[in-house]
């Protein structure tokens, strides 16, 4: 269990890595999700 607790922290980790070099891709990402819940929502 604290394994796998452990691993989820590293993965946490890399992907805010990622998020830091892929800073505009994420913010794109985040406006298509919300955009496409206010949509799904707004049905």
């Amino acid at each position: 269990m604290e394994k796998e607790v452990q691993m989820n922290m590293e993965h946490l980790q890399n992907t805010n890595n990622d998020m830091k070099q892929d800073k505009e891709d994420y913010w794109l990402y985040a406006l298509l999700f919300l955009g496409a819940a206010f949509i799904l929502f707004s049905i």
